[in-house]
Formats: structure tokens, C-alpha cells, sequence
């Protein structure tokens, strides 16, 4: 299986399950069938300022991009006879930094 993996902050999260995985990676790889993996990193944990991604994640709701990603998946087996299968993984820390 193929994956292709974005943070949630990549200028191509919503054009590159198809634009990458469908069109170029899944015909390289001879196979029909890939994962397009999201990473989600909750903002309020982000420590770095200034962070640009953390400005374009603020602006996403991740309801919404669950749900255009799906969509897109299905325009691709309509299109191109390819699977792709969108999936919005959270990955928090497992801890805030300490304060110093």
C-alpha cells in the first residue's frame, strides 16, 4: 500500500490526494489502492511563535477537511478507477514543555 503523508499545514493537504497520490504515486508503484495520512497537531500545544503553520492549521477545521479529503477520494474512483483512502490522524505530545 502506498502512503502519502502531510501535515495539516502543507500548502497541497486538499490537491495532493490526488494531484500526488492518485496520479503520480499509485501508477509508479503499479497499484490502485493508497492512503493519504494527515498528521493533525492541536495548535495549543505548538510552542514555536512565530509559526506560519500553526497560523494556517488555526484557520482549518478539521470536520471540514475530514470531509473534503472524502470527497476528493470518491471523485478519484469516479475519475480514475483508483482508492485512495483519506485518513486525519490527531497526534498530540504526550505532555505540555515545562515551563521555564
Amino acid at each position: 500500500v502506498v502512503v502519502e503523508v502531510k501535515g495539516a499545514w502543507n500548502d497541497g493537504l486538499l490537491s495532493d490526494q490526488r494531484n500526488q497520490l492518485a496520479i503520480r504515486y499509485l501508477p509508479e508503484s503499479s497499484s490502485d489502492r493508497g492512503i493519504y495520512l494527515v498528521g493533525w497537531y492541536p495548535v495549543e500545544l505548538w510552542t514555536a511563535t512565530p509559526d506560519q503553520r500553526r497560523t494556517k492549521v488555526r484557520r482549518l477545521v478539521r470536520d471540514d477537511v475530514e470531509r473534503a479529503l472524502a470527497e476528493q477520494a470518491d471523485d478519484i474512483t469516479r475519475d480514475l478507477k483508483l482508492y485512495t483512502h483519506p485518513v486525519v490522524l490527531e497526534i498530540p505530545r504526550p505532555h505540555p514543555p515545562p515551563k521555564v
